[in-house]
């Protein structure tokens, strides 16, 4: 699949544009790029390696989502165990006591697989997961890098600030993502905002690289 979106740096100077291609498969490649640049191409951390969800990173295959049971609550199990089994993996963890998975952890697992999802059938179901999160909260009004006003789910992060997902208040299309800060940093006031994105563009295409703008 390949995707365009409209990132914020930190310090919010200015919207830049990612277009990320997402494979099915982890025997795929990735890619992403900047702008108009060339596609850079992206290997896949195999099972058990790594981490996945987070805005902007291209982590998690299609055949990751399509894994998932139906059931919310059964999802949400499924995707704490493989961060689990990440975690007992990874080499940083080796011989070492493992760490616990905690709730941002989670919610940044459901927003990797939100990015990458393609149909509002499909983040409405993650919409309903990520709500099952201990902690988590319902924003009513939430604004994405576009302006684009929706629905979100948001989770306090470990660094004084709170995350969002936000939808489409009608379809539950996947707009975005936001963080802003819950207290008074160097960075602003509280609720000032850290860094946002907006999807813009959504297509399935045959090959790493290709352009469905043509």
């Amino acid at each position: 699949m390949h995707r365009e979106y409209s990132k914020t740096p930190t310090k919010l100077s200015r919207l830049e544009t990612l277009r990320e291609w997402i494979p099915w498969s982890r025997s795929q490649d990735a890619a992403q790029a900047y702008g108009d640049e060339a596609p850079q191409r992206l290997e896949l951390p195999g099972p058990g390696q790594g981490t996945a969800g987070g805005p902007g990173h291209t982590q998690s295959a299609f055949e990751d989502l399509a894994a998932l049971p139906r059931d919310p609550g059964a999802a949400l199990r499924a995707i704490e165990a493989d961060l689990h089994r990440q975690m007992d993996n990874a080499e940083n963890t080796k011989g070492n006591r493992r760490p616990s998975v905690n709730k941002p952890w989670l919610f940044a697992y459901l927003g990797g697989m939100l990015q990458e999802s393609v149909d509002p059938r499909t983040t409405a179901f993650l919409y309903r997961v990520a709500a099952r999160i201990p902690g988590t909260e319902v924003v009513p009004d939430a604004v994405d890098a576009t302006g684009r006003h929706g629905v979100a789910i948001a989770l306090d992060g470990g660094a004084a600030d709170r995350q969002q997902w936000i939808f489409d208040k009608k379809t539950y299309a996947f707009l975005g993502f936001r963080d802003v800060t819950r207290e008074d940093t160097a960075i602003g006031k509280a609720g000032s905002v850290i860094q946002t994105t907006a999807v813009l563009q959504r297509a399935v295409v045959d090959r790493v690289g290709e352009d469905p703008r043509g």
